[in-house]
Parts: structure tokens; C-alpha cells; sequence
């Protein structure tokens, strides 16, 4: 998506605003690759595996289900990252420019990056809500 931007549209901004896309994808990678020790500890994923045999009749349900909720979410975040960078670029120029049709008018408007935009938030707040979530699930699945 970015370097289809890059390709079609030559415009300065574009440019800068695909350049601090491929920026922060490239910072994201390093962070999961080179810090992966420090991933592991905050989401305090190391405990409980120091035997080499794993019981599927111990698993807890609530962390089971916390992490297909993160994982859900991360792919959200992941997924619409540069969508996000077009979307606001759009918003902040329509705003600085002298455009009477507004945000959503049809020559600013395009579904993608604002549907983009919304499973990004999405996203967002499935990664910050994990715990509550899961344990939402969980009491209800016992119910």
C-alpha cells in the first residue's frame, strides 16, 4: 500500500508520510526480532513452560482465550498501520486547506482508509482490554 503510494502519487507529503510508514515497519520489526527477551518478560510468557512435557488438561482458559485477543488485535494493528498514516494525512489536509465540502466530503472521502482507521482503534482498544475481555468471556462461557 505504501509503495503503491509512492508509485502513483509524487507528491512531497506523500512521500514524507510513506517514509515514516516504512520507518516505523522497519522500527516494529527490529523491536519484535531484537528485543524479543523483553517482549517475552513484559507479556510474562516464559512462566509455567520449564518442563518439556505440556499438559492440555492444565491450560487456563482466561490466559488462552487473553491471547487470541491479543493476537487478534495485533493483527488489526498490524494490518491497517499505513492506512492509518493515509487516513490522517487526508483528515489533516482537508482540514488545512480551504475545502467547504468538510472530512467526509466524496473528493476526500475513500471507505478504505477510514474503514482502515476504525479496525485500527479497533485494534487499539482489543490489545489495552485484553484482561477484561478474556475474563468477560470466560464468565460467560461458565455460565
Amino acid at each position: 500500500m505504501t509503495i503503491t503510494s509512492l508509485v502513483y502519487h509524487a507528491d512531497i507529503i506523500i512521500i514524507i508520510v510513506s517514509m515514516i510508514t516504512i520507518t516505523a515497519y522497519l522500527a516494529f520489526a527490529v523491536l519484535l526480532i531484537a528485543y524479543s527477551d523483553l517482549i517475552i518478560s513484559f507479556l510474562k510468557l516464559d512462566k509455567g513452560f520449564d518442563d518439556e512435557k505440556i499438559e492440555i488438561l492444565n491450560i487456563n482458559m482466561q490466559k488462552l482465550v487473553a491471547f487470541a485477543v491479543i493476537v487478534v488485535g495485533g493483527i488489526l494493528i498490524v494490518h491497517n498501520f499505513s492506512l492509518v498514516f493515509v487516513a490522517l494525512y487526508n483528515i489533516f489536509l482537508t482540514l488545512v486547506t480551504n475545502n467547504k465540502d468538510g472530512i467526509f466530503s466524496p473528493h476526500t472521502y475513500n471507505n478504505i482508509y477510514y474503514t482502515g482507521l476504525i479496525d485500527f482503534v479497533i485494534g487499539l482498544l482489543l490489545v489495552m482490554n485484553y484482561k477484561r475481555i478474556a475474563l468477560y468471556v470466560t464468565k460467560k462461557s461458565k455460565q
